[in-house]
């Protein structure tokens, strides 16, 4: 579970921006807040804002995190299996230029200064605080602390350019060669049997993203996962409006998928003729192609990061997808969903909360920021009310992030 994540100097980010699961104290929803040790945490959050605010950003800048423990981690793991001792520098040529560092874009002094990004979650009732800054693909900063109770934090390892700080508790060769584009959080999980080290980095393997301008591969349905459990989720996807009861599929001569046909219920009863899967509409196909990830990721507590999540679906079949993840009975183990979305029905105090509404928008310096619908304070100072029309608010300009579009009749002027 997630308790905040702050970033700054990344793409359209200057300063220092931090997206929090934490609740505000405001009585809204609070059935769906999720109990983690003292504190009380948000299921969804969500950003609004104009095109090119920096919502995308947000989320970008997660997966990126995520990527410098993943990429070199399973680039690790493939050498290792090939061959008892892992060849470090190999690892990181291969890591190198895989996902590279984008600083902010419109100050070029930037380039010369480090992207950091910082990531506060729990696992088995542990606070763990991750901490790593970038500069031209090189780590210049790293640091993994733990918080077992209020009074209790302890430094697993700090990292700087040049020295490595580790626990007394911890013990590994001092003569290891560490290699300054890898993380260290990697060569601890390699080396060792840690805990805390094996929790942090199933932690970034847990985060599902999804992005829908990448069609052939985060928009792919896991047709044999969803026929596998097709008893378990055809009755979401029907209480969605869907109405497929069964699929039919045929497989070659290897056993691989080749046709799969949709049997849908007309009139009470099951059709006799099935349809081509891929006649369906792009929105039943969408919904498809998340379906397993989300039952998955809620089963395990696993945090699901989608950009424009909305695109493509009605607004009701949008709400039932979050609704997955703020119903308590369904969402038992504290899975948590952070998308962007253009949605206005959607935005209103009868699904959100007002701190789970955030909106990106950019100053006049062209530099994104963050900030959250429950701190927002308007031209009179006050906070927005939870009886507010949300939508109807934003798109008037009163929570700002609003995009500024000229209405046709000044167009001639």
């Amino acid at each position: 579970m997630v308790f905040e994540f702050t970033f700054n100097n990344y793409r359209s980010y200057k300063d220092e921006a931090t997206l929090s699961f934490v609740s505000k104290p405001i009585n809204e929803h609070e059935s769906s807040l999720i109990e983690a040790m003292d504190e009380k945490l948000l299921p969804v959050n969500v950003i609004y804002g104009p095109n090119g605010g920096g919502k995308s950003s947000v989320l970008l800048a997660f997966r990126y995190m995520a990527s410098l423990i993943v990429l070199p981690f399973i680039s690790m793991q493939k050498i290792k299996g090939d061959n008892d001792e892992v060849d470090i520098d190999e690892v990181a040529k291969k890591w190198q230029g895989s996902f590279k560092r984008e600083s902010y874009k419109w100050d070029e002094t930037c380039n010369d200064e480090p992207s950091a990004f910082s990531v506060l979650f729990q696992k088995n009732n542990i606070k763990y605080r991750y901490e790593i800054s970038v500069l031209d693909d090189r780590i210049v900063g790293e640091g993994l602390y733990v918080q077992r109770n209020e009074n209790d934090v302890e430094t697993i390892f700090e990292r700087d350019w040049d020295d490595i700080s580790i626990s007394e508790r911890i013990q590994i060769p001092m003569d290891i060669n560490v290699n300054k584009n890898l993380p260290f959080l990697v060569y601890l999980g390699m080396l060792l049997d840690l805990e805390e080290v094996d929790e942090t980095i199933v932690f970034f393997f847990s985060i599902k993203y999804i992005n829908f301008d990448k069609n052939n591969i985060d928009h792919s349905i896991p047709i044999g996962k969803i026929v596998e459990n097709k008893n378990r989720i055809l009755p979401i996807t029907q209480k969605m409006g869907i109405p497929i009861c069964d699929f039919r599929v045929e497989y070659d001569d290897n056993g691989i998928i080749k046709h799969v046909f949709a049997k849908h219920v007309i009139n009470g009863q099951a059709s006799q003729k099935d349809i081509d899967f891929n006649a369906e509409s792009s929105g039943t196909r969408k919904i498809f192609s998340l379906i397993y990830t989300l039952i998955e990721s809620i089963d395990n507590g696993d945090i699901v990061v989608i950009d424009e999540l909305d695109a493509k679906l009605h607004p009701l079949l949008l709400q039932c997808i979050i609704d997955l993840f703020t119903n308590p009975g369904i969402n038992k183990n504290g899975a948590q969903l952070l998308f962007t979305s253009h949605d206005i029905i959607t935005m209103s105090n009868e699904v959100f909360r007002r701190d789970e509404i955030w909106f990106a928008a950019i100053n006049d310096n062209a530099e994104s920021f963050l900030y959250s619908l429950a701190d927002f304070k308007k031209a009179n100072g006050k906070k927005p009310r939870n009886d507010e029309m949300y939508g109807k608010q934003y798109l008037e300009g009163r929570y700002g992030a609003d995009p500024y579009i000229m209405r046709i009749s000044e167009w001639e002027d």
